[in-house]
C-alpha cells in the first residue's frame, strides 16, 4: 500500500466522538442554556461550546441596550428631582398700593393769619386713572428757601386709608414761631406723600407767610394736621 492511499483512507474515516454529534439548536437564554448543562452530563465538546456562545450573545445583547436605553429609563440609579430644586412662583402683591404724587390732583389756598401762625389748606383728588390706592400713615412736610430747611413737621400717625377714583381729601398746614433772621426770598413748601416729596405752589400772591416770633429762644414748628375727608367742590374741574 502506497502512502498515498493510506492517506486516503485515513482521511475517510470519521472519527467516533463526530459519529456521536447530535446537532442541538442554540438556546435562547441563559436559563435554557443552564437547563441543558444539568440534564446532560454526557454533553459533547461541541454542545458546551454552542452553549457558551449563547450565554455570550446573551451579555451582548444586555450591555448593548444598557447603553441604548440608558439606566434612567431601565430603572436603574434613577433619580427623581429634589422638591427644592422646582421654583416656587414669585408672590404677587395683592390689594392697592401707597398712593405717590401721580395718583392726585393738587390746589392749595393761599396763606392766612391765624391766632399768630401762618398756614394754608391743601386738597388732594384722587385722578379717575387710579382706581385705588392707600394714603400713608403719616405725612411729612417742610419749608425750605435760598439756604436750606427752615423748619419741618409731621402729621400724627394714623393707619393707612384706601380711596378711590374720585375721592377727595385735604390736610392742613401751620407755621408759627419764627423768630430768625428774615428767610431769603423764595420760600417752597414740601408734602412728602409715600415716597414723593410734592412742592406745593402757594395760591393767591405766591407768598408764603412768615409767622412773627412768640417766643424767643423756643423753637419754630410746621404742624400738619394729616389727611381728612374733603366737602369742597371736586378740583380740577
Amino acid at each position: 500500500m502506497t502512502h498515498e492511499r493510506i492517506e486516503n483512507a485515513l482521511s475517510s474515516e470519521i472519527p467516533g466522538d463526530e459519529r456521536r454529534y447530535i446537532p442541538r439548536p442554540i438556546p435562547a437564554t441563559i436559563d435554557a442554556a443552564r437547563a441543558q448543562l444539568d440534564g446532560s452530563p454526557g454533553m459533547s465538546l461541541a454542545t458546551m461550546l454552542g452553549a457558551a456562545v449563547a450565554l455570550a450573545v446573551v451579555a451582548v445583547v444586555a450591555w448593548a441596550a444598557w447603553r441604548t436605553v440608558g439606566p434612567e429609563r431601565l430603572g436603574v440609579g434613577a433619580e427623581t428631582p429634589s422638591a427644592a430644586a422646582v421654583p416656587s412662583p414669585s408672590p404677587t402683591p395683592s390689594g392697592p398700593l401707597a398712593c405717590g404724587a401721580a395718583d392726585f390732583l393738587i390746589a392749595s389756598d393761599p396763606w392766612d393769619a391765624a391766632a399768630g401762625s401762618r398756614g394754608t389748606r391743601i386738597v388732594f383728588r384722587v385722578v379717575e386713572s387710579t382706581p385705588s390706592c392707600l394714603l400713608p400713615a403719616a405725612v411729612d412736610a417742610s419749608i425750605t428757601d435760598a439756604s436750606g430747611v427752615l423748619v419741618s413737621g409731621r402729621a400724627p400717625e394714623a393707619s393707612p386709608t384706601e380711596v378711590t377714583a374720585g375721592t377727595q381729601v385735604e390736610l392742613g398746614i401751620s407755621w408759627s414761631n419764627w423768630c430768625g433772621p428774615a428767610p431769603a426770598a423764595g420760600l417752597s413748601l414740601l408734602v412728602r406723600v409715600g415716597e414723593d416729596s410734592i412742592p406745593i405752589g402757594p395760591a393767591g400772591d405766591g407768598t408764603i407767610l412768615v409767622p412773627p416770633c412768640l417766643g424767643s429762644g423756643q423753637p419754630s414748628a410746621l404742624n400738619v394736621t394729616g389727611f381728612q375727608p374733603s366737602e369742597r367742590p371736586p378740583i380740577g374741574r
